[in-house]
């Protein structure tokens, strides 16, 4: 978080946060169960993808805020577990109702139960499709594993070069020898599987995400 806050004052950038995986990169996978033990159905499907995230992540890959509010500092290890759902997650957990106050189970039916503190737009993470699946979002400073991060940053093309110097030499004498550190640019990985959709299909377009 303290290199996403120092890449955040380089002039240019719009907005940084800290996530277990980079958007398109990856997710996580889970089952959500109501606190009776019920399995949430997510349009017939049984999983529902997930991602640890740190605050500010929504604003900065362009994800809008609906209701509640987004992960905080404050949201740590030893603090009551929290969740973000995206719409038609929580459209379909609770329909008609209020998912902000709710309270859900995601992984185990003996993990503790997580209070709903936002919903967010869909998004497509993973692969370009019509309808984005279901997602959930958890605090990363909640995250019990963490084998690797991911930095993204919002802001034009050219700050790029500025961004990539910053964080090798910030990280080069911190990180063990064995450590791998990859800067990529949203738009090189969308451009091939956005070629097949309409602009009103994707949700990182002309982000300059690093």
């Amino acid at each position: 978080q303290q290199e996403a806050n120092r890449l955040a004052s380089i002039p240019g950038v719009q907005g940084t946060a800290v996530s277990l995986m980079a958007p398109m990169e990856g997710e996580m996978g889970g089952v959500m169960f109501r606190p009776s033990g019920d399995t949430v159905r997510f349009g017939g499907d049984w999983g529902i993808s997930g991602n640890g995230v740190g605050p500010g992540y929504f604003s900065t890959v362009g994800i809008r805020l609906v209701d509640g509010r987004d992960v905080a500092v404050t949201d740590v290890t030893g603090s009551s577990p929290v969740v973000v759902l995206s719409e038609s997650a929580a459209r379909d957990a609770w329909p008609g109702q209020r998912a902000v106050g709710q309270c859900v189970v995601i992984g185990r039916k003996t993990d503790p139960c997580s209070t709903v503190v936002g919903v967010v737009s869909d998004a497509n993470l993973v692969n370009i499709t019509p309808e984005p699946p279901a997602h959930y979002y958890t605090p990363v400073t909640q995250s019990t594993y963490i084998r690797s991060l991911a930095i993204s940053v919002r802001g034009p093309r050219d700050v790029r070069t500025t961004v990539a110097q910053t964080i090798r030499h910030d990280l080069a004498d911190r990180l063990p020898a064995s450590s791998t550190i990859r800067i990529e640019d949203l738009r090189s990985t969308l451009d091939p599987r956005y070629a097949q959709w309409t602009e009103g299909a994707v949700v990182f377009t002309a982000m300059g995400i690093l």
